[in-house]
């Protein structure tokens, strides 16, 4: 059964271009390795632990310049919580019965 409450944390790379500001998140092809990007957490690469992350993040800085091209990647934590709430829209706590 899903668990529809409760606290989710992802980890996404994310890349920043400095000539320009320019901020994104990276996709990774699984086909060629290739990376694109993407606006939307949801278009994005997730990843569930931090070292995960970490290891692409890793990889993509130290690529070859027709990969990394001129972009700084670095890793983005999202944390999501998702939680009851009663019929006044006040959060329920503990475990509610029905």
């Amino acid at each position: 059964m899903a668990k529809l409450t409760g606290k989710d944390t992802r980890y996404f790379v994310a890349r920043e271009k400095e000539s320009n500001q320019e901020e994104s998140l990276v996709r990774v092809n699984t086909f060629n390795g290739m990376t694109s990007s993407v606006t939307e957490f949801s278009q994005a690469d997730a990843y569930s632990t931090f070292e995960e992350a970490k290891g692409i993040k890793d990889w993509l800085n130290s690529a070859p310049p027709f990969i990394k091209q001129d972009y700084d990647y670095y890793v983005i934590q999202k944390d999501e919580d998702a939680f009851r709430l009663d019929d006044t829209g006040n959060r329920v706590t503990g475990d509610p019965t029905p």
